[in-house]
């Protein structure tokens, strides 16, 4: 059921999610970087990116992942994030 509020609290499964799409990025960025000259990353369940006690949500986590990663601060691919969320009040905060 998806929750009730703007910002909930953060499920251990979600936070699994999250650092399985580090994990994720951290590998991939610089293959993708290395032979691409774009990369697009899709987030199609955005949410507001932030919980309620604070932690990253999963648009946080990708961005912090292109931006801590010394492969991708060369500039030698241009990435672009696209986040879909359906809930407004999700998008707006």
């Amino acid at each position: 059921m998806p929750p009730r509020s703007t910002i909930w609290k953060l499920d251990e499964h979600t936070l699994g999610k999250h650092k399985v799409l580090r994990e994720y990025l951290n590998g991939w960025l610089p293959i993708l970087g290395s032979t691409n000259k774009r990369i697009l990353f899709i987030d199609g369940f955005a949410g507001p990116g932030v919980y309620s006690e604070g932690q990253a949500g999963s648009p946080i986590v990708a961005l912090k992942a292109v931006a801590d990663h010394p492969a991708m601060r060369s500039g030698r691919a241009e990435i672009q994030f696209l986040f879909i969320e359906k809930e407004p009040d999700r998008f707006a905060v």
